[in-house]
């Protein structure tokens, strides 16, 4: 199978497999695949390929992040040396609780 073939073929199963993902709510796979007149091992084995292919593509995502750290100084703060007791130290706590809605982020 040349490319262009493959990528054409790609295209279309992708659209089966994110049409299937989209099926209506008490539809089981195996009866949307027979509605739609696809064969079962053919979409499975598609669906693997896409899972494979996503899966490559997280780990060579996840090897060019690396991890690195860095100091953070901060002004006018004392210095502390030793463990914090928690009788010895106040917090100023709100006592009213603000909803936040991810709308207007």
């Amino acid at each position: 199978m040349d490319q262009i073939t493959h990528l054409i073929r790609r295209q279309q199963w992708l659209g089966i497999v994110n049409a299937c993902r989209a099926r209506t709510e008490g539809v089981t796979v195996k009866q949307w695949l027979k509605d739609n007149g696809v064969k079962e091992k053919a979409y499975y084995y598609w669906l693997r390929k896409f899972r494979r292919e996503s899966f490559e593509n997280l780990n060579t995502i996840s090897a060019e992040n690396k991890v690195s750290f860095a100091e953070i100084l901060l002004q006018n703060e004392p210095e502390c040396n030793g463990p914090i007791d928690s009788d010895s130290v106040n917090l100023p706590l709100e006592k009213t609780l603000v909803p936040v809605t991810f709308n207007n982020l």
